[in-house]
């Protein structure tokens, strides 16, 4: 029932089908919902993902009931907990290179910031360890999928990364200089460099 309003509602039955049918089935459509300056096109599609997007926005934004705050366990509860986390942009800022030192100091150091590097490394653990921790796969990107050929089997699928394709010469120094100043900026917790960035 509702498709068939919807179908209904998108068509113009002022004009002849026989003389522009696409503005007969689509003509209604086509002006209740003008393609934004932000995107190249609008759909169904598109406007259902919008839809999910500002409900589940409403949910998260919820207040927490009473379950809610006493069993962080439930799935809908950690996620309205993370939300909320993610929202306090104070905390963040306040409490970034805590959580930073952490990170470093969890995967073995990192010389450029002073850090012994320990001489029983593995570059090969550490890259692992990194994306089992944080779903972080920068240099390529592993995921097993169904065989194209067979889908009662499984492939391991191993792609290079935007990254690791080649860059032009402006992007790579670019990538460089953000080094640099990212380093620059760790090294000085006293905030003078992040206000000169």
């Amino acid at each position: 029932m509702f498709s068939a309003s919807v179908i209904l509602s998108s068509m113009n039955s002022s004009v002849d089908p026989c003389s522009d049918f696409y503005e007969y089935a689509c003509g209604q459509w086509i002006r209740g919902h003008p393609i934004p300056d932000d995107a190249p096109s609008v759909s169904n599609f598109e406007n259902l993902g919008q839809d999910l997007e500002f409900a589940l926005k409403e949910l998260l934004e919820e207040k927490i009931g009473r379950e809610e705050a006493i069993d962080r366990e439930s799935a809908i509860g950690k996620a309205k907990f993370f939300y909320k986390l993610c929202l306090n942009e104070s905390e963040i800022f306040d409490n970034w290179r805590t959580t930073f030192d952490e990170v470093v100091a969890a995967f073995g150091g990192w010389p450029s910031l002073g850090h012994q590097l320990q001489d029983d490394v593995s570059i090969e653990k550490l890259y692992g360890d990194m994306v089992a921790k944080f779903r972080a796969d920068s240099l390529f990107k592993a995921t097993v999928q169904p065989d194209d050929k067979n889908s009662e089997k499984h492939v391991l699928l191993v792609r290079d990364k935007y990254f690791t394709q080649m860059l032009t010469i402006a992007m790579a120094y670019s990538l460089q200089v953000l080094f640099i100043l990212l380093i620059n900026i760790l090294e000085n917790p006293s905030g003078s460099l992040l206000s000169d960035a």
